[in-house]
């Protein structure tokens, strides 16, 4: 709802002039959009002051079925699977070299300098920082 439904751009005309996303959202729009599909999307993306969110497959040590599971995150490698991520799930892919579609190269954003926290801050922070989240946000 944040995105389509109270984002400005973002389809719905909702109230809210701005939405944190992906920088690779725009190519979503497209896709997405009734015919006439328009030639640019509605929204842009500020590449300064982005962090990068790195996503995670992987083996649990102890895990009942390893070969299941190490053959289950080779799939999630494979080409054919990769070649998916982009328009389906609006990220980049992490096998390198797999080809990106058009809307993709023309639109999805490429940070050059994202932000990055030391990982040593994050572990010292975490739970205090999400117990602050969870008291602004209600929970």
């Amino acid at each position: 709802d944040a995105y389509t439904g109270q984002f400005t751009a973002g389809g719905g005309g909702g109230p809210r002039p701005l939405v944190v996303s992906y920088a690779t959202s725009p190519p979503a729009e497209i896709v997405y959009a009734a015919e006439p599909k328009p030639s640019t999307p509605s929204t842009s993306v500020m590449t300064t002051g982005c962090y990068r969110q790195v996503e995670y497959a992987g083996v649990l040590k102890g895990a009942a079925n390893r070969a299941g599971a190490e053959q289950v995150v080779d799939w999630l490698l494979s080409e054919p699977v990769q070649a998916d991520v982009p328009l389906s799930m609006f990220v980049f892919p992490a096998r390198e070299g797999t080809p990106l579609p058009e809307v993709f190269t023309k639109f999805a954003a490429k940070v050059a300098q994202p932000l990055q926290l030391d990982p040593s801050l994050v572990a010292a922070n975490l739970p205090t920082w999400l117990t602050t989240w969870g008291e602004v946000m209600g929970r």
